[in-house]
């Protein structure tokens, strides 16, 4: 199933048929309503096993991250494949997992993005003109959501925003005019009040680090978690200095919540070729299995 979001193109339609052909191959997977980004595309989400207390993995902040939202849509593929005897379900025990722990997976908080980035300012509708003026401070790659936002930093942690506003939008950076000011980050803050996860991960690319949130409601076991996580699969563990991001995700989590949030950076090259995705997801499979059972 995967190879169709190569064969026919990467989009948003594709990949929310590929979440729905998961869905039909492995009926306990389900869709979870997450509300819908500023051109009004519901953001794709799906879960498995036991939601009381899940893990949360997600991707696609940035449009251009598109090898990010492939790992996250090869690892699905992977755990749902009720017909391979000899993978990952059966080597990770997952359905003894699911009885007491769950996944939601959100691979794409940016759909307009995304669409913008391969398809240009007319798939972004009613915003299509501020599209196109903004497009002429991009630099080049579409990376910001449909409204200019850098999605990566638009969460309510450490950022000054008035002082921000010297950047301007479609700017690098850019953390929106208030926290949580855009509709893609005000329905991932609500599916973390929904949902009391138990840990949060980001995949992004490139990199090869692990970056812990670090506060102070951090858990004690953080830095033990995030030890474990880098030696996985051999990336840095950043230091305290090196991993806070103003405006992020992980950090405004784990602040928020008092529980572990990370960042996974994978690959080299930036940007991380497609062709990159297999070796990539080799490295990784099994961390991202540590990050669903630690």
């Amino acid at each position: 199933m995967l190879e169709d979001l190569f064969s026919y193109g990467f989009c948003y339609d594709r990949i929310v048929e590929f979440l729905n052909n998961c869905r039909r191959a492995c009926p306990t997977l389900r869709a979870i309503p997450m509300g819908k980004s500023s051109c009004g595309r519901k953001l794709p989400a799906v879960a498995i096993g036991n939601l009381k207390n899940p893990v949360l993995f997600v991707s696609g902040f940035s449009a251009d991250d598109r090898v990010g939202v492939l790992l996250l849509l090869r690892f699905l593929s992977d755990i749902t494949d009720q017909n391979d005897s000899q993978g990952i379900i059966t080597a990770g025990n997952l359905p003894k997992f699911f009885e007491r722990g769950g996944l939601i997976l959100l691979p794409m908080v940016n759909p307009d993005g995304f669409e913008i980035a391969s398809q240009g300012a007319d798939t972004a509708g009613y915003l299509k003109k501020l599209v196109q003026m903004l497009q002429t401070r991009t630099e080049g790659n579409w990376f910001c959501s449909a409204t200019g936002v850098d999605l990566s930093r638009n969460y309510d942690i450490a950022f000054d925003f008035d002082t921000a506003q010297k950047k301007r939008a479609g700017e690098s950076g850019f953390p929106g005019s208030r926290p949580e000011s855009e509709a893609e980050t005000k329905a991932v803050a609500r599916l973390c009040a929904a949902f009391h996860f138990k840990r949060i991960v980001e995949f992004r690319t490139p990199g090869e680090a692990v970056l812990p949130a670090y506060g102070r409601n951090t858990p004690t076991n953080a830095r033990i978690s995030g030890e474990l996580i880098a030696n996985s699969c051999g990336y840095s563990l950043l230091s305290p200095s090196e991993s806070f991001e103003r405006g992020s995700f992980k950090d405004w989590f784990a602040s928020h919540s008092g529980r572990e949030g990370y960042t996974i950076k994978a690959g080299r090259s930036n940007p991380v070729p497609e062709e990159d995705l297999e070796p990539l997801y080799a490295r990784l499979m099994q961390t991202m299995l540590l990050c669903m059972v630690l």
